[in-house]
Formats: C-alpha cells, structure tokens, sequence
C-alpha cells in the first residue's frame, strides 16, 4: 500500500456494495488507532474534523527523517456510508445511505444497517486506541471533550494525553445498547474513547479547531505520528468524575437566552439564563449556577418545554492533579 492512499475495502454489506475509508501508515502494522465519525448524517463537526485529518496524515512523509512521519498504522472512518459505483446507494425504504441506522454489533448476514455495523466495527476493532467523534443534539451545544465510560486506569490516563478541555467520566448505563460504544466496550482488549464536539446539524469552525488540534496532539503524544512541529496546544485541562456533572433544568416552559457562553467559568449562583413568556414577553425565571465549575453543555434552541434542560455545569474533581504526559496505555 502506497503511504497516505485511501483504501475502499468491500465489507459483506451487500453485492455491489463498498464501505470506504482512509487507511493510512504501514500498511504491515496492526493498527494503532481508529478513527470514526458522522455515524449520524447530520455530524458535520466530525465528518469535517475526521477528512481533515485523513488530508493531513495522507501529506506526511513516508520516511522516518521525514518533517512529519506516520509511524503508525491510522485507520479513519470520516462518514461511513454504503457506495455503489462512487455513488451514495440507496437502502430501500428508508432511502439514503444507511449511515444513520447502523447497529452494533450488527451482523454480517443481517439487514443492510447490520451488516454496515458488522463492518464498522470488525475493521475498527482491530486498532488498540478506538475514538468516536460525535456531536450534541441538534439545539445543545457541547464543549469540546473525551467521554468515558467505565473506564481503566489506562483509559483515565490515555484520554488527558488527547489535547481537549474537559475529560467526563459517564454512567455505562447511558450507552446505547446498538451503539457503536457500547460495542466498543464489549470487546473488551484496547482503549475507546468518545468526542463530543459542538452541536449537530450545524459546523461551529472554532470547536472543530480545537478538536482536530487535539487528536493531533495526541497522534504525536502516544508516538504514532512523529517529528510534527505543533503550535501551542491547549493543556487547561481538567477531569470531571460521574458525579460531578450538575444540569440545570426549567420548571416553566418559554423561550430561553442565555447569559454565558458555552465553556465559560462560573461561580455558584452566577446566572446561567432566562426564562421569557412568548406571549407577554416577561420574565418567567431567573437560572443559575447550583456549584463552580466548566459550563460543559448549553442549551442553543431557544423554545423550551417545562423540565427542558438549558444547561450541565462541570466541577472539577478536587485533589485531582492530572495524569504523566508520559502514561501511555499499550505500549
């Protein structure tokens, strides 16, 4: 395999069909990290962080005194979807490509949806480091950050080397049971990550800045790529255990504007947002901050039902002191 070339692979997901994605590196190697986003069709964060990022290592050079060498075997799904002839393949009923029905664990002999799971996640199952790149909800909007869930001390290590703001444990319980994290962690060898990056259904350039930097950051932390010249890469980073994320709901229904911007700091009883009457135009509540901390996730859709969340507020764990630079899992 030539450096840096794309690869379309036929996966069992019907004749005449092809799953494309990026295989870049050695192509003799196992590899290091996999890399999938856009699973939802309206993820454009991660489908633009995800191809830029295949652009840039298919650039790198191929030679270890190369300015930039892709030591490691990287494998990049940027937005999985089933082509027949180049062109996008229609799934029947439910039209489109099927990149937004994939189930996990799936099933090679299984639906069309089955088999795209099924493909998904025997290729990426075989990389030690698994990264998911996701949004929010269309209406909310995250800061960039690595999710959790249930993780070793490997993982908790692995993810401070990822060059994002906030890393969030979550309760395992959350995970969808056909998702492709879920089916991550069944596999049980390796480390799976989640990103969370902005909101879907739009493409908010500055969080796509901060994660394509920070998986850059963490090729060249754990030695798959090598020789890169970085700029300055955010380190403020600060770690958030399953119980130290704390939302605030509406108990009325309105329209909701906030007052901060999403990854500011607060203080406890800083005003979050306000709740307005549609109709009358006045004041229905005043919400604020229950604790310190990171405004994790934000609430962007102003119409609000009552018991409609408008924000998360993230309080850093005390005591913690982050994780040595130099912990890699996997070595």
């Amino acid at each position: 395999m030539t450096q840096g070339q794309k690869v379309t692979a036929d996966l069992p997901v019907g004749e005449g069909l092809v799953l494309p994605y990026h295989d870049l590196g050695p192509s003799e190697q196992s590899p290091r990290v996999a890399l999938v986003g856009g699973l939802m069709a309206d993820e454009f964060n991660a489908v633009f962080v995800l191809s830029r990022l295949a652009a840039f290592l298919r650039n790198l050079g191929s030679e270890p005194n190369s300015a930039g060498f892709l030591k490691g075997r990287v494998i990049i799904f940027p937005a999985p979807k089933v082509l027949r002839n180049g062109q996008v393949a229609a799934t029947g009923a439910a039209g489109g490509a099927g990149h937004s029905e994939q189930i996990f664990p799936g099933h090679a002999a299984g639906s069309l949806p089955a088999r795209v799971g099924h493909g998904i996640l025997s290729m990426s199952a075989r990389a030690y480091y698994r990264i998911h790149v996701q949004c929010a909800d269309a209406g909310t909007d995250v800061v960039p950050q690595v999710g959790l869930y249930q993780p070793s001390d490997d993982e908790r290590a692995t993810a401070c080397l990822i060059g994002l703001p906030a890393v969030v444990e979550h309760d395992p319980d959350t995970l969808d049971a056909d998702g492709l994290d879920y089916a991550w962690r069944a596999v049980g060898a390796g480390e799976s990550f989640s990103i969370r990056a902005g909101s879907a259904g739009g493409l908010q350039g500055a969080h796509c800045e901060v994660v394509f930097r920070g998986l850059l950051a963490f090729l060249d932390r754990s030695g798959v790529v090598q020789g890169l010249t970085l700029g300055e890469v955010e380190d403020d980073l600060h770690y958030f255990g399953r119980q130290q994320t704390f939302p605030i709901v509406s108990d009325c229904p309105g329209l909701f504007i906030s007052a901060r911007p999403i990854g500011g700091w607060v203080q406890a009883g800083d005003l979050i947002g306000q709740v307005f009457d549609p109709m009358t135009g006045e004041r229905r509540a005043d919400l604020h901050a229950p604790v310190a901390g990171l405004i994790g996730t934000l609430r962007t859709q102003p119409e609000l039902n009552a018991g409609g969340l408008v924000a998360r507020v993230l309080k850093p764990t005390e005591g913690w002191s982050g994780v040595d630079a130099d912990v890699v899992g996997g070595a």
